[in-house]
């Protein structure tokens, strides 16, 4: 399921036709599907803090209204597994003595920041699968992704990688807007994907 048809067909061109098929819609719309779905990998959201601060709603509705809608739809019709991506985000501001992170660290999220859209509405997302597993028995996953790169990212998305991408493939010096002590984990895209299937 994609909002943009074109973009999707550039991103997906090798995919063999037979195995593949394109739905067009918006996933925090009612779902328009009548396909027979075995699982379902929700992954839809904005994911560029670049997107939070134009499209806060458009964020929140992919990570609220569509994870309810494709909840429903596989309640509906009895689906094998249900993949939730949420993120790192949702772990907030933790404190030193809170690092290395682990499963049950959470820290401070300002929901009256408009960058919260995207962890808040994670959380969210994350409370509106294990709900539905406990009251109507699907069968959930939630996967938390940290900082994932790969092919397919425009070099104008606004994280990180791809502004050095960007930086080194125009020549340009690379500048941090930071002081240079944070660290992140960067996980390359085909090795997290072995991970989340598993």
């Amino acid at each position: 399921m994609v909002r943009n048809e074109q973009k999707a067909k550039i991103c997906f061109e090798n995919i063999d036709d037979k195995f593949f098929k394109l739905h067009v819609q918006d996933v925090s719309l009612p779902l328009t599907i009548t396909d027979k779905v075995d699982y379902i990998i929700h992954a839809a959201s904005q994911a560029s803090p670049k997107y939070y601060g134009i499209d806060p709603v458009g964020t929140l509705n992919a990570n609220v209204l569509g994870t309810i809608n494709l909840l429903e739809f596989a309640k509906k019709n009895t689906i094998k597994s249900f993949l939730y991506f949420s993120s790192g985000e949702v772990y907030g501001q933790l404190s030193e003595d809170q690092i290395p992170i682990n499963e049950n660290s959470y820290g401070y999220l300002d929901p009256t920041n408009i960058r919260s859209c995207y962890a808040e509405s994670k959380r969210m997302g994350e409370n509106i699968c294990v709900s539905f597993h406990h009251q109507f028995g699907i069968n959930v996953k939630i996967a938390r992704p940290f900082h994932t790169y790969g092919p397919g990212m425009a070099l104008d998305d606004g994280r990180v990688f791809a502004d050095f991408v960007n930086c080194i493939i125009n020549k340009n010096d690379i500048n941090l807007n930071s002081d240079g002590n944070s660290f992140r984990c960067f996980c390359y895209l085909s090795d997290a994907t072995i991970g989340f299937i598993k």
